[in-house]
Formats: structure tokens, sequence, C-alpha cells
């Protein structure tokens, strides 16, 4: 993933089911690159964790490779 963490913050999160998960409310660097590699969503009043790896920037926000199910279980 290219995008500037910064970037991120606030964008509507869609899982691959089609369903909006929540808003990215914060974005971690891999300690290596310093890429954005994952992301804190808010759904809610609970927060999750999704990897950014295989995740694209899209019109509407950000779309993740993980149906909803998956990320509010996980």
């Amino acid at each position: 993933m290219t995008t500037q963490a910064e970037e991120l913050l606030g964008a509507q999160v869609t899982g691959a089911d089609g369903k909006v998960v929540g808003t990215v409310e914060q974005v971690f660097r891999d300690d290596v690159d310093g890429t954005p590699a994952w992301a804190r969503v808010r759904s809610g009043k609970t927060g999750r964790f999704v990897p950014l790896g295989s995740s694209q920037v899209t019109g509407n926000g950000l779309s993740v490779p993980f149906d909803t199910q998956k990320i509010m279980g996980g």
C-alpha cells in the first residue's frame, strides 16, 4: 500500500461483502519501511485491527479483503 497514513484517517472501511465496517481511527506503520501496515477501525463503541497489505483505497474510502463478520469476530 503506497498511500500516506494521514489520507486514511476518517476513511470509511468497507468489507469484501460490501458492508460498511466503520471508519479508520488510527494507522500503524511498518517498523522497517514505514508504510501503513495496520488500521484501527472504529465500529460503534469498539475498535478492530485490520491489516492493510491487500486493502485498496477507493473513491468511497478503504476496501478490505475480509468480510464484515470476520472483522467483527476477530
